[in-house]
């Protein structure tokens, strides 16, 4: 199971352009869980715990 911080550290790599496979490996995780957070951030705005919100975009 991810945690919020490992969602965030998804995004955060993915969109410096890390590949799904050397972030899944730096997080300890799959590289299909990287591809599932990574299309749910796509999709929609994220709305993180201390309440504020972001819309991650993938370039």
């Amino acid at each position: 199971m991810t945690t919020e911080e490992d969602r965030i550290q998804i995004v955060e790599l993915s969109n410096r352009g890390v590949k799904a496979s050397e972030v899944a490996q730096q997080l300890g995780c799959s590289v299909w869980t990287v591809r599932k957070w990574k299309q749910r951030f796509k999709k929609r705005k994220f709305t993180f715990g201390d309440g504020t919100s972001q819309k991650w975009l993938f370039i």
